[in-house]
C-alpha cells in the first residue's frame, strides 16, 4: 500500500504540465485563494476611493467655475460703476 502511494505521487509528479498550468498543493490553493480574495476586497476599496475623490472634484471644478463666473461679473459690474462715476 504504501508502495502505490508513492508511485500515485510520483505519476502526479511527473505529470506532463502545459506552460501555462502549474501543479499546487492544496494548502498553496487556499492560501492563493485567500490572498485574491483579500486583494479584490482592497480593489473594491480603492475603487469606491478614487470614485469618490473624483465625484469631490468634479464638484469643485463645478463651483470654480461658477466663482469664476460670479468674480467676473462683478468686475464688470466694479468697471461699469466706476466709469458711471466717471473715472
Amino acid at each position: 500500500m504504501e508502495e502505490d502511494r508513492c508511485d500515485n505521487e510520483m505519476e502526479v509528479f511527473n505529470a506532463r504540465v502545459h506552460e501555462d498550468e502549474m501543479i499546487i498543493s492544496i494548502e498553496e490553493y487556499k492560501t492563493m485563494k485567500e490572498q485574491i480574495k483579500c486583494l479584490k476586497s482592497k480593489d473594491e476599496e480603492q475603487f469606491k476611493l478614487r470614485q469618490r475623490i473624483r465625484d469631490e472634484n468634479l464638484e469643485l471644478k463645478s463651483e470654480n467655475i461658477q466663482l469664476k463666473t460670479e468674480n467676473q461679473t462683478l468686475k464688470k459690474g466694479i468697471i461699469n460703476f466706476v466709469r458711471v462715476l466717471g473715472g
